[in-house]
């Protein structure tokens, strides 16, 4: 089958008008419900558990055989025998109630195999949860198989993968390079991937921001919404449906167990009762507490905030220095102009753009040709020049990505797994302010005069500053606009 046949076979199929509808109508409500108590959360999504099989009774899985239920029996089947790597080679589970239950052994080798129980969401999917919410959804998997399959399986499970994510609404879409750069700190590399979903409303923009190839995307930021609409579950923009209050986005952390059994870091955070040199040959889900993994996530969000302050901001500084070197070499005179082709030109071809945003100007060095007396001039009309606004450094996707950051850190403190407000539907969501916030030309204004009074003034400095205080802040300094409903998809 064909990698498109297969995430055509994803899509929800409805036999009627009327359950379609009615599908829509529930599935938008339930991701609005999500966003009524907070702008975004942190939680867990899906698990994949290795699992034991105590037992299971043939006569009521053979009787169950379907597409979603498939086996294979071994050539020494015994039906009278419940031991099931004597019965059986591989068994394949599907149930929306649950996920999926996998058994397989390697006709090559029968010392590799393997039983794997894949606990996620079947429905819309824009709920996380806390480590109870797990174990909740490995009780009704283990009784689910018990009753309706004849399989028992043991109350130990251990971790084989694990998805940490952060939700979050907003009131339009979250600029391509915003997302990037995001993938890029927390990923520690500039080499990022975007692609985008088929069946959408928004088919030209990138959904699926990735790090690391598909089978071992350790970091990934896609658009559930165009996700959703890929999948059928929640209608088009269309002249039916104008326009969308919010649209839903998801950063995920994958975790797979020879990271958790490997990393000392990790590992330190969360089974901190553990020594740094004992080895682990299996990770019980009971290792794993709420508090640890708030610790973890808490050391994630700082590490990316130092990588992309001390690393990426200085990469923006540097290609600006470039960039305003190779358009001086002859002449001065047009020279934004000059620059702002070349930054344009470089996010048209790679879909990014090391420059991050205007304020990496006022940090940048300028040539010696320029006239020293007067450089803070010749910034401020670099910052204000009329092809500004064509430029990708414009939108200050820097303030963006500082205030994902923040809010971010501020949602660690609800705790894991979503939360609901049933006194209110009061829609929350962040706004993408697309450059537009309040007081910003004077604030930059202000930098530029600290920068004239103080040779060392650090971009990274200012840059934390703001995450740490200013965006965590109610009262924000610079304060996001809301945008008009036309920019809204």
């Amino acid at each position: 089958m064909s990698k498109k046949k297969k995430e055509e076979d994803k899509r929800r199929r409805y036999k009627t008008q009327e359950e379609r509808n009615s599908a829509f109508e529930y599935n938008e409500n339930e991701i609005n419900k999500c966003f009524i108590k907070s702008v975004g959360y942190w939680g867990i999504d899906r698990v994949d558990l290795d699992v034991i099989i105590e037992k299971v009774s043939n006569e009521i899985l053979t009787s169950k055989k379907t597409n979603f239920c498939r086996f294979k029996r071994t050539d020494f089947y015994n039906e009278e025998s419940d031991n099931v790597w004597l019965n059986y080679e591989e068994i394949c589970i599907y149930d929306a109630k649950f996920g999926r239950l996998q058994l397989k052994v390697d006709g090559l080798n029968p010392h590799s195999r393997f039983i794997k129980l894949e606990l996620f969401q079947t429905d819309i999917n824009f709920k996380s949860g806390c480590i109870r919410d797990i174990w909740d959804r490995f009780d009704v998997a283990c009784n689910f198989l018990h009753d309706d399959y004849g399989i028992t399986l043991s109350p130990i499970p251990f971790i084989n993968r694990i998805e940490l994510c952060f939700t979050l609404a907003s009131n339009m879409i979250i600029p391509l390079l915003v997302r990037k750069y995001i993938i890029a700190a927390f990923a520690k590399t500039n080499i990022v991937n975007a692609k985008s979903y088929r069946s959408t409303s928004t088919k030209n923009d990138k959904h699926l921001v990735t790090s690391g190839k598909y089978e071992n995307q350790e970091y990934v930021f896609y658009d559930k919404t165009a996700k959703s609409e890929f999948l059928n579950l929640i209608p088009k923009i269309s002249k039916a449906v104008s326009k969308r209050e919010i649209r839903g986005y998801r950063f995920e952390r994958n975790l797979l167990k020879d990271r958790l059994k490997n990393d000392k870091a990790l590992r330190s955070i969360l089974f901190p009762w553990l020594s740094a040199d004992e080895e682990l040959h299996t990770i019980p889900l009971s290792y794993l507490t709420d508090e640890n993994i708030i610790n973890y996530l808490e050391f994630c969000i700082t590490e990316a905030i130092d990588y992309y302050c001390n690393k990426m901001l200085p990469v923006s500084i540097s290609k600006i220095e470039e960039y305003i070197a190779t358009t001086t070499k002859e002449v001065i005179k047009g020279y934004v102009h000059r620059v702002d082709r070349l930054i344009a030109a470089e996010q048209s071809d790679t879909d990014y753009s090391c420059v991050v945003d205007n304020e990496s100007i006022i940090y940048a060095n300028y040539p010696k040709k320029f006239d020293s007396s007067n450089l803070a001039k010749s910034r401020k009309n670099f910052i204000t020049s009329d092809s500004s606004s064509f430029s990708p450094r414009s939108h200050m996707h820097g303030w963006e990505v500082e205030r994902i950051f923040a809010l971010m850190l501020q949602c660690l403190k609800d705790g894991l797994g979503t939360h609901f407000n049933e006194e209110s539907d009061s829609i929350k969501y962040f706004v993408v302010a697309k450059g537009n916030y309040e007081n910003k030309d004077h604030y930059l204004s202000e930098l530029l005069g600290k920068r004239r009074r103080y040779v060392h003034l650090s971009y990274a400095e200012e840059a934390k500053n703001r995450i740490y205080k200013k965006w965590s802040d109610d009262n924000f300094e610079l304060k996001p606009l809301e945008n008009s409903d036309k920019d809204k998809h």
